[in-house]
């Protein structure tokens, strides 16, 4: 952003604290200017958009963010074998899930509620919160589903709870649910 405006980091952090320039922050505390916000944000300044700048815009249909490498790589083919003509990308924890979330927004997050470093209650927690990404539709799959978690899950509008491990017939339903609502 300094770049683009020739402007200093620090007048970029006083534009997002005054609430000129959008932003979101990351778990750790950093700030990050999605391509959104960017476009919005010289337009309305007046320095005009050179769309080649940003590089072209990066497409995603359903990122799944799941740590445990077996469980990532069944739900990866299931998808594409239920979804083939979808682009599908994969996060192995939640702040890479959330830079990916934010990066390219998807139509579908399918989300594992037991992650390293953020719990995925957690991480549902940060992006709901999110103006950008709060209505991004999010499956939440879990070998630890009970009705406690199911009545936490509702506070955060879950598309669809699906128990591991997964079943394809039971997937392709709750993501064809997601995707019609």
């Amino acid at each position: 952003m300094a770049e683009y405006c020739e402007v200093g980091k620090g007048t970029v952090r006083s534009w997002i604290r005054n609430g000129t320039l959008k932003a979101f922050q990351t778990p750790t505390g950093h700030y990050r200017i999605s391509r959104e916000f960017f476009i919005s944000f010289v337009k309305e300044q007046g320095y005009g958009y050179n769309s080649e700048f940003l590089g072209s815009e990066h497409h995603l249909d359903i990122l799944i963010i799941e740590d445990d490498v077996n469980q990532l790589e069944l739900a990866s083919y299931l998808l594409d074998q239920l979804y083939p003509e979808m682009k599908i990308e994969t996060a192995k924890n939640g702040f890479d899930g959330y830079m990916k979330l934010h990066h390219s927004k998807p139509q579908l997050v399918i989300l594992d509620l037991n992650l390293p470093e953020i719990s995925g209650l957690n991480f549902l927690r940060i992006i709901r919160k999110q103006e950008s990404i709060m209505d991004v539709k999010i499956i939440v799959i879990s070998a630890f589903l009970d009705d406690i978690i199911i009545k936490d899950l509702a506070e955060f509008q879950v598309d669809g709870i699906m128990p591991k491990p997964i079943d394809k017939d039971r997937l392709k339903e709750i993501c064809d649910g997601a995707f019609s609502s």
